[in-house]
């Protein structure tokens, strides 16, 4: 037999066996959350200091009001991963989140070809049970109002506004519970 035939023969006998399973290992999302780093800055680790050394001198300071008590917060221009600012937000002296407001639309498209395809989408709903005013606590709900592109294992989370990307949030823990913190307070009336 010769080369181009036995080369024949084995092609014909790999497409009558079908599709052969990939040798490379599929990636899940995960489910469980890491810290977000941002050009060497990890949330929940980093301090005021640290932040002051990547990224310098702020271009704006203020209070983040839907805090209790409101945190301090830097503001800069960025050009990673979009263009647009980046706000700092501050427990003490250690970064509590940061996110980064695009200054032009992306979209889902976007999201997935910067931070790739491994994500989780995950609808969240608020509650008031709990407070006396002001935002109540976020839970997850599959008819959530609140639509997250999670990227749990890099502590990202992309917030949208309809179909447009509104944030781009760098956290170190989830948004809230998979249930409403209020269901057992409910029950109890």
């Amino acid at each position: 037999m010769s080369r181009r035939t036995g080369i024949l023969c084995l092609l014909v006998t790999a497409l009558a066996m079908g599709p052969v399973p990939s040798c490379v290992p599929q990636i899940r999302p995960t489910k469980h959350w890491a810290p977000a780093v941002y050009h060497g800055l990890t949330v929940g680790k980093s301090t005021r200091k640290d932040v002051l050394r990547v990224l310098g001198k702020p271009k704006s300071t203020g209070r983040a009001a839907e805090s209790d008590p409101p945190m301090l917060s830097y503001g800069y221009d960025v050009a990673d991963p979009v263009k647009g600012n980046i706000g700092i937000y501050f427990q003490g002296e250690i970064v509590d989140s940061m996110a980064v407001y695009p200054d032009t639309s992306i979209t889902k498209e976007d999201v997935v070809r910067i931070f790739g395809q491994h994500y989780l989408l995950v609808r969240y709903s608020g509650e008031n049970c709990l407070g006396s005013g002001g935002a109540g606590p976020m839970y997850e709900d599959s008819n959530g109002d609140i639509k997250h592109m999670e990227y749990r294992d890099k502590g990202i989370a992309v917030n949208f506004l309809y179909t447009e990307v509104e944030a781009i949030l760098y956290v170190q823990r989830p948004f809230g519970p998979t249930r409403s913190p209020c269901a057992q307070q409910k029950g109890n009336k």
